[in-house]
């Protein structure tokens, strides 16, 4: 399974067209929006430091690993740096290929 995580501020037309891109694609994603921090932009430029990516959006892909079996075993996540919206586009242009 896997699902897309975009680090945004709703006023950024990158991150809205990112946002619209995965709409338009039906692909499920998840939003972390930074427009509510007021004047404290550490968390963002946390995420940014994390990921290595210095504007927004930042677009992970997440890939969730599902055990054959549930007995004792765990979920795990891998979190994947996409990069922006013209990465994104690309990145889902060239998926999109392979699957022809």
């Amino acid at each position: 399974m896997e699902y897309f995580e975009l680090h945004v501020r709703m006023h950024c037309p990158w991150c809205l067209k990112a946002v619209n891109l995965l709409k338009e694609k039906g692909l499920p994603f998840i939003i972390v929006d930074y427009d509510n921090l007021g004047e404290d932009m550490s968390p963002l430029r946390a995420a940014k430091y994390k990921y290595e990516w210095d504007t927004v959006p930042v677009v992970l892909e997440n890939i969730v690993f599902i055990p054959e079996t549930t007995e004792g075993a765990k979920f795990e996540t891998y979190k994947r740096l996409i990069g922006g919206y013209t990465d994104l586009e690309s990145y889902l242009n060239e998926k999109e290929e392979e699957n022809v």
